[in-house]
């Protein structure tokens, strides 16, 4: 039986990253200089939506544009914190166990530092980035761990 069976092949890496930019690039373009193509605008299926009033279970007409983005930087963080690497050893895999758990207390960390000192639309906004923050704690501190203790291939 494979030992790293679990992870993504090492192929699935540079999507991942081209997915992650990609989103970024429409986060900023979104959420900075509030740019909404109009064909993304569309009648979607919400089992609960709340604009003027409450709806469950209908079409909705919403423009897309923040779906997509949290959809190409979730898939892509994912991927890329899920990959494999060239070469898996033994030394990678307790790099990632480590990583795992340091990165599972910062996230508490972090959680208990905003619900105990954001409120209203900004813990919103925090609660979105909590989307993306944990495979990206974990793949930057097991990139951390794997570079101090062993020489990683690329």
């Amino acid at each position: 039986m494979k030992r790293f069976s679990l992870l993504l092949p090492h192929g699935f890496r540079l999507p991942g990253f081209v997915l992650l930019i990609a989103g970024s690039v429409f986060g900023i373009m979104h959420f900075m200089f509030d740019i909404k193509p109009k064909f993304l605008t569309m009648k979607v299926y919400a089992i609960y939506s709340e604009y003027l009033g409450d709806k469950y279970f209908h079409f909705i007409r919403d423009n897309m544009s923040q779906e997509l983005v949290g959809v190409l930087m979730v898939l892509g963080i994912w991927m890329v914190a899920l990959s494999r690497e060239k070469v898996e050893t033994e030394e990678l895999a307790t790099a990632r166990s480590r990583a795992f758990v340091i990165s599972g207390y910062l996230q508490l960390f972090l959680l208990v530092f905003a619900l105990l000192l954001t409120y209203g639309i900004a813990f919103l906004y925090m609660s979105m980035l909590y989307l993306i923050l944990p495979p990206a704690l974990y793949y930057v501190i097991f990139r951390i761990i794997a570079r101090r203790n062993t020489e990683v291939p690329q």
